[in-house]
């Protein structure tokens, strides 16, 4: 977004009730920012989002049009062509700013899931040792399993200032974006009110965490075996296809090699292996290994 996150607040503070009636379009989008941990409400961040875009196209539209104007590139069509990159920008800016929250819910979750298996167990553990689920909670909380222990510090000064302990958990599992941490919270919570095993309960959770995360590997694999072959044929294969095929015109048809279309093409095919390599990289299942 453009806008700072303060100038977004307060465009929505002013402008509450068009937020209001806009957001009423996106209904996914008040979840999606209460799972993103982003500090504006959704009234507030369609308002900013509008704004942001808004700035975005006029400023394109300024940097192409006092060009062509100043320097008379194109008689009578200078706001034409500078009016429709210009909104073109904006609307995906736009549309990938309604996108955004949701893509970081998605990220976080996929970190919570990283390291919540490890902060089960160790729940788990502190259970068999004869501590209650509130100290286990808080041992948690001061461990180091990222997203999940900053999660758990939020029940435990919730607990700590009086909220008793299931009410913490459901108001964590309300606004996690991990559907496992939600079953475990609330099967912890179900656990706790009809006096049942919290052992139990958990280790079901982690069991299905693990099927998920190994089906997670396996289609990264098969994903991965994919990926490699496209990249070796643009590495290898492309290149040297290229090499022969311009050689042999200029053999039979005297077109001749241009340095500088060879370059073009090595350089395409360079560009499209960091693409791969990004998007491999993107692919990798968050699972912690250590």
């Amino acid at each position: 977004m453009v806008l700072p996150i303060g100038a977004a607040r307060r465009l929505g503070s002013i402008f509450r009730g068009a937020g209001e009636f806009m957001a009423g379009y996106a209904p996914q989008l008040k979840s999606d920012m209460a799972t993103s941990e982003i500090d504006l409400t959704a009234e507030q961040y369609m308002v900013g989002s509008v704004f942001s875009a808004a700035l975005l196209g006029a400023g394109l539209f300024l940097f192409a049009y006092v060009p062509m104007a100043v320097y008379d590139l194109a008689p009578g069509l200078n706001i034409p062509l500078a009016l429709a990159p210009a909104l073109l920008i904006a609307f995906l800016d736009f549309f990938i700013l309604m996108k955004y929250p949701r893509i970081l819910s998605l990220k976080r979750a996929q970190m919570i899931e990283r390291d919540l298996i490890y902060a089960l167990k160790e729940i788990i553990l502190n259970l068999s040792a004869g501590l209650s689920l509130f100290e286990s909670i808080r041992r948690v909380s001061e461990g180091d399993h990222g997203i999940v222990s900053k999660d758990f510090d939020e029940v435990v000064k919730d607990a700590g200032g009086g909220m008793p302990l299931d009410e913490s958990l459901k108001r964590l599992a309300l606004k996690t974006p991990s559907e496992h941490m939600r079953n475990a919270l609330w099967q912890t919570v179900n656990a706790v009110k009809s006096g049942t095993s919290v052992k139990v309960a958990l280790s079901g959770i982690i069991d299905s965490l693990v099927r998920e995360q190994n089906r997670r590997i396996m289609n990264y694999i098969q994903e991965l075996n994919v990926m490699i072959m496209i990249y070796m044929l643009f590495a290898v294969a492309i290149p040297t296809i290229i090499t022969t095929v311009l050689v042999v015109l200029t053999a039979l048809m005297g077109t001749g090699i241009t340095e500088q279309l060879y370059i073009f093409a090595v350089i395409s095919c360079i560009l499209v292996q960091i693409a791969l390599v990004g998007f491999i990289k993107s692919r990798r299942p968050l699972i912690y290994v250590g």
